[in-house]
């Protein structure tokens, strides 16, 4: 019994902690928003259309209460595109935290448990990889395209 109160005392004092925390509450606003956004984004955006047609006729448009952010090269409303792409970028996101668990998890476990030179050269891999900025290996994603 007495275990359980002090587990709910933790609890309660690591949720006052978080909802006293200004940047706390200010990430779980902006992933709130972010999730909100790739969940009825196409119910929100002025021209949802617009994700992949072509307006020619209103190209290059400056920023208006018509189109926020202005239109692209072939006409499309940047305003709605940036909000049909949260879906996008969250399943990115998403897809590689799985993805990064699924292979990192057991090989850490198996390598963990084998120990010995096979933990050395896993572990020099991952300093390799977290050794190279991500600004790096995105623009090498990016020229890649």
């Amino acid at each position: 019994m007495a275990g359980s109160t002090i587990k709910h005392y933790r609890l309660k004092l690591a949720l006052y902690k978080i909802k006293h925390s200004p940047t706390t509450m200010a990430g779980v606003a902006i992933v709130a928003i972010f999730v909100f956004l790739a969940l009825f984004g196409e119910y929100i955006a002025p021209y949802p259309e617009d994700a992949y047609s072509i307006h020619i006729e209103r190209k290059f448009l400056p920023p208006s209460l018509d189109h926020l952010f202005g239109t692209d090269a072939v006409g499309r409303d940047i305003f709605s595109r940036v909000i049909l792409a949260t879906r996008v970028s969250l399943g990115i996101g998403v897809g590689v935290v799985i993805l990064s668990v699924l292979i990192g998890f057991p090989l850490g476990l198996l390598v963990g448990y084998i120990g010995g030179i096979w933990e050395a050269i896993v572990m020099r891999l991952t300093d390799i990889f977290l050794s190279i900025p991500s600004v790096v290996l995105a623009m090498l994603g990016w020229v890649s395209d």
